[in-house]
């Protein structure tokens, strides 16, 4: 596969911050998504939102099995020299993450990962560590593990970065909290807004009606099952090796009234009438089995490449479900 994931798919560190700010269901306004250059994109008239669940606010504490969870509000920081190069444009946001033992006993800290996903569409934030910011620890056995008393409390801070362009956005942190023992973890969500100002309109939510009739779907419009595949930007890069580099949204809309987890899925791209296979990439959602909050939307952006002489004309983006079994194609024009 030639394609990579943009904005961190699958570079979720564990036990620390990874992911992106999750935001809450369709606008009940008829909006359509501001096109790329590479594709034509439909508008359609949005359904009324789903109820959206009820998630404490960043700052307060839920629980999580024996264990008491609170994220603090994201600030603004400064990375060093140490810090792993962060993406172009990118504001460098602290947070503390607080594991209060809530048991009666002595227990080790739990496993942990937290996520964020900012925006109306939930698109994924970058995790980074730096001297100040060492984020939450990282798996090892349980001899070695970190031990609280009963009533004690553990503390990390942890570093995401966003765009800077999403300045006041909104934001859902998700910490998925795995005891000690224990197979499946306990998901919390909390939800507030990224510091600063919004610089731009509010990102509009695509509209999510009913799907348009037809086996095939244009890019930008919503699948029957939730999924969304975006029209696809070209880079404004030159070419190398006679391609060109794209990239588009996955997003898929929980609106269900439990998590999901997971959003493992293929891309296959396709050009000119004759769906001459150009590239395919594998979409992960912060890590496998990320968990996606009720109600919410979350998105992922993956980088493809694509034949110059491919351009403008005619592309096909084919979604394909874990088992191969499900295949949703959509088509737009490359321009």
């Amino acid at each position: 596969m030639r394609g990579n994931t943009v904005w961190g798919v699958g570079c979720v560190i564990v036990l620390a911050l990874a992911g992106a700010g999750c935001s809450g269901g369709s606008d009940a306004n008829e909006t359509t998504p501001k096109p790329g250059s590479g594709s034509v994109v439909p508008t359609t008239k949005a359904s009324s939102p789903v109820s959206r669940a009820a998630f404490p606010g960043l700052g307060q504490v839920a629980k999580a099995g024996d264990w008491r969870v609170s994220v603090s509000a994201l600030t603004p920081t400064e990375a060093t020299a140490a810090a792993p190069s962060l993406p172009a444009q990118s504001m460098p946001l602290r947070a503390t993450v607080t594991l209060t033992n809530a048991g009666n006993r002595i227990a080790s800290v739990p496993t942990t990962v937290v996520t964020a996903r900012y925006g109306a569409l939930g698109r994924t934030a970058t995790a980074f560590t730096d001297t100040h910011l060492p984020g939450l620890p990282k798996p090892s056995s349980s001899t070695s593990r970190a031990r609280v008393l009963p009533g004690g409390v553990f503390t990390a801070d942890i570093g995401i970065a966003v765009p800077a362009r999403a300045s006041g956005e909104s934001v859902t942190v998700t910490t998925e909290v795995t005891e000690e023992g224990m197979v499946n973890g306990e998901n919390v969500f909390f939800e507030g807004r990224l510091p600063g100002t919004p610089q731009d309109a509010p990102e509009p939510v695509p509209g999510s009606g009913p799907p348009p009739t037809g086996a095939v779907l244009p890019l930008g419009a919503w699948s029957q099952h939730g999924f969304r595949v975006g029209p696809l930007r070209l880079e404004a890069t030159p070419a190398t090796d006679g391609r060109r580099t794209a990239s588009l949204d996955l997003s898929y809309d929980n609106k269900g009234t439990s998590t999901r987890s997971g959003l493992g899925r293929s891309l296959s791209v396709l050009t000119g009438p004759n769906l001459t296979e150009a590239d395919e990439v594998r979409a992960w959602l912060d890590y496998h089995d990320a968990p996606i909050a009720p109600g919410r939307i979350a998105t992922v952006t993956v980088s493809v490449t694509l034949p110059e002489n491919a351009i403008p004309g005619p592309v096909t983006v084919e979604l394909i479900g874990g088992s191969g079994l499900e295949r949703t194609p959509y088509t737009g024009t490359l321009n």
